[in-house]
């Protein structure tokens, strides 16, 4: 497999990244947009240089398709799958040693980095506190693996799910907001609003649930494939959605109409948005990461 840079509107390819990297499961851009980290189905996680377009460093990773890969907001650490099992590690990429573990299929850091949400080992999904290591609190168990762990922007509320069932929650009491349904949750910018995947025998529609209201607003139809994976750019003001065809769409969550569509390989396991908001990574079943460069952004 290889990492392509496409710029969106030309249709062009910018930038080739070469490399063996096999099947993509997911990719995440660094804060200041210069490296990009991918993980896939060979168990490696990779680091690439979006400057030079080559690979940094490499280490083992699980070959997990729910375990994500991330940077933290300030960018001395990254949040990586365990080579030797089920569980993450937090990376201190100045001084490449391994600091913090915690256990289950996926895990997210909060907003400011500062606590760490993990699906947990048995069933149930946990809150640390990254710099000490201690154990802040336990949600409810599901009956099974948590599948899916997410943080609002302003980092005052998270979600936890197993299909098809999403639980919000208070990050800072730990008190219930609701439960909702779907695969996938993202939160909105300003965290009042959760976006997931539909979760049924065609799983195409993307759901928007008010938390104010518990109501669930005019869901978002175009895709003709099954949804997976669902992202939005630090502003908020779009949408992106995946599908196991390979169509990448960009929406108006507020206004909830189409923006743009591509096409690419399928299926799509992940996508992720670039700080700026002007680029999309795409973590691509054929082997390939394709970086989409947005040049003019949707109005």
């Amino acid at each position: 497999g290889i990492l392509r840079l496409w710029d969106v509107d030309t249709g062009k390819e910018v930038q080739p990244l070469a490399g063996p990297v096999g099947s993509m499961f997911g990719v995440a851009f660094s804060p200041d947009c210069r490296r990009l980290l991918s993980h896939g189905a060979d168990q490696e996680v990779r680091f690439w240089d979006l400057t030079t377009g080559r690979q940094s460093q490499s280490r083992r990773g699980n070959g997990d398709l729910f375990s994500p890969v991330a940077f933290s907001p300030d960018g001395p650490s990254a949040l990586l799958p365990r080579g030797d099992g089920v569980g993450f590690l937090l990376l201190d990429l100045e001084t490449d040693k391994e600091w913090r573990q915690a256990g289950g299929h996926t895990a997210c850091l909060s907003p400011d980095g500062r606590r760490l949400l993990s699906a947990g080992n048995d069933f149930t999904p946990e809150l640390w506190n990254v710099a000490t290591g201690q154990l802040i609190r336990r949600f409810p168990p599901f009956a099974d693996h948590c599948l899916y762990v997410a943080y609002s922007p302003d980092g005052r509320r998270c979600v936890t799910g197993r299909n098809p069932e999403l639980r919000v929650y208070d990050a800072d009491t730990g008190a219930a907001l609701g439960t909702f349904n779907g695969t996938h949750p993202v939160f909105s910018a300003d965290g009042r609003m959760l976006f997931s995947a539909e979760l049924r025998a065609q799983r195409r529609r993307i759901l928007r649930h008010d938390l104010a209201t518990q109501q669930e607003l005019p869901a978002l139809e175009g895709h003709t494939g099954d949804l997976r994976t669902l992202a939005l750019p630090p502003d908020g003001r779009t949408l992106a959605s995946a599908s196991v065809d390979g169509r990448i769409v960009l929406w108006d969550p507020t206004a909830g109409t189409k923006l743009r569509e591509w096409q690419l390989p399928g299926p799509v396991h992940a996508v992720a948005f670039a700080a700026d908001g002007r680029h999309l990574a795409t973590a691509n079943g054929n082997g390939t990461v394709y970086i989409l460069r947005i040049a003019q952004a949707p109005k």
